[in-house]
């Protein structure tokens, strides 16, 4: 039906105001963006929180693919259309890969994917939610390395000479026994 009544489009335009300011926040709050992909046409409408992660302002809103792949470092942007031409319509999908930021520093996301079809069953446009896991993936390698190495003397510690020898299959002696 047509909004012929001033207070439903008021109240239309309230809850569009609305959507848009929660997406901002979510994206804000997650360091995250998203994006919609017509696979119909060459055409990808962006959200600004994708605009933030690569520190860049929202020049355009609607990008080509190949303007959007042009944001990920050239040898990982095989396995990204690999990942959307194998994704299954109707099951999400996962992967990390870069983006190149203004500054020049790589940002490390988490994309998730999916892949819509129309009632005929035609692939019709993809959608997927980027978070930045840069700071994250940081924090996990460094907790690693003080997991696996002697801060005092910077040499593996002995819990990491205990799990090198175990998985190369030496031990067994009293030297290996914890």
């Amino acid at each position: 039906g047509t909004l012929t009544d001033i207070s439903e489009v008021k109240r239309a335009l309230h809850a569009a105001d609305w959507q848009a300011r929660m997406l901002a926040l979510t994206e804000d709050l997650c360091q995250g963006g998203s994006l919609e992909i017509e696979l119909q046409r060459d055409r990808v409408v962006t959200s600004p929180g994708l605009w933030a992660l690569l520190g860049r302002p929202a020049t355009s809103v609607v990008l080509s693919r190949r303007a959007l792949l042009s944001f990920v470092p050239r040898p990982e942007r095989r396995a990204i259309v690999a990942a959307w031409r194998q994704a299954l319509p109707g099951r999400p999908f996962e992967l990390q890969h870069s983006l190149l930021r203004a500054d020049g520093r790589p940002c490390l996301v988490h994309q998730r994917g999916y892949v819509e079809t129309s009632a005929d069953g035609s692939t019709q446009r993809g959608i997927a939610i980027l978070q930045d896991v840069t700071v994250q993936r940081a924090v996990e390698r460094r907790l690693q390395e003080i997991a696996s190495t002697d801060v005092l003397t910077g040499l593996p510690s002995r819990a990491a000479l205990l799990e090198h020898a175990r998985s190369h299959g030496i031990g067994g002696g009293s030297a290996f026994r914890a």
